[in-house]
């Protein structure tokens, strides 16, 4: 889960919260709270998950922005 730019942790909050309200609030606070809304938090998951070998990782966008797309290649470096 991310979403990068001024409006990140906002926008990460409003998608978590309607998709997962079913869950409970306990729930939603922590996928808010590990949901990636800085480069350098992408940038360091995708640095750990190569470190252990994995050669693959999705990262499910929280925000329809197709800039979105640019924000996140810019995060690894693409």
């Amino acid at each position: 889960m991310y979403a990068l730019g001024p409006n990140a942790h906002d926008t990460v909050s409003r998608a978590l919260r309607s998709y997962y309200a079913f869950d409970g609030d306990e729930y939603v606070e922590y996928g808010i709270g590990i949901a990636h809304t800085e480069s350098d938090h992408i940038a360091s998951a995708v640095s750990d998950v190569k470190n252990v070998g994995c050669h693959e990782l999705i990262f499910m966008g929280n925000d329809g922005d197709p800039d979105q797309v640019d924000l996140l290649a810019d995060a690894v470096g693409l």
